[in-house]
Formats: C-alpha cells, sequence, structure tokens
C-alpha cells in the first residue's frame, strides 16, 4: 500500500512475473482547508475574471491538481519496460460531498 504523491508511490517496482494489480480508492485531492492552496485557488479566479474569461478558474485548478496526482502515479506503476502491473479505478455510485458540502 502506499500514499499518491509520496516518495514509496513513485518507486513501487512490478518487473517479475507475479500478479498484481494497482487500485485506487478515491482521488487524492489537495486539503482544501490550505491557506497557501486557498490563496492560490483566489489569484487564479482573479486573474481569470480579469482577462475576460467565464467559469471558475480556482476550481477548475483545484480538480487539475488532483487528476495530475492520479496520472503521475498510474505513469510510475506503468513506466518500466517490462512492467506487469493493470491499473483499476473504480468509483462507487455515492453521492458528491464535494458540491454539497456535506459527508
Amino acid at each position: 500500500m502506499a500514499v499518491v504523491g509520496a516518495k514509496l508511490s513513485e518507486g513501487l517496482n512490478f518487473t517479475d512475473d507475479l500478479a498484481r494489480a494497482v487500485v485506487m480508492v478515491g482521488l487524492p485531492y489537495p486539503n482544501a482547508s490550505s491557506s497557501e492552496l486557498q490563496e492560490r485557488l483566489k489569484y487564479v479566479s482573479n486573474l481569470s475574471k480579469q482577462k475576460g474569461k467565464t467559469g471558475d478558474a480556482g476550481k477548475e485548478l483545484y480538480e487539475n491538481l488532483c487528476m495530475n496526482a492520479v496520472n503521475q502515479s498510474i505513469g510510475a506503476w506503468c513506466s518500466p519496460k517490462q512492467a506487469m502491473a493493470y491499473p483499476f479505478h473504480w468509483k462507487a455510485a455515492q453521492s458528491d460531498t464535494r458540491k454539497t458540502g456535506q459527508a
């Protein structure tokens, strides 16, 4: 088991003939209560509004940070030439708490 974004997830090596799968449980969204992230999202949103663009650029950046971590982890699992890993992502049918703000 490894955490997305941690050094361990970058060092996994699947080059032998053992059967295995990589299962990602949940999505690695950044800590939304981080003051540094909140300032960054505000800056991007304000910059986008100044340029006359529609939509919430801060929200888009927040989601892109998550998907970048997912893509980097999958790339680390599958990048070796002899890799024998199968990435599998399962999304459970549940309410989306990010939109409602409720658990």
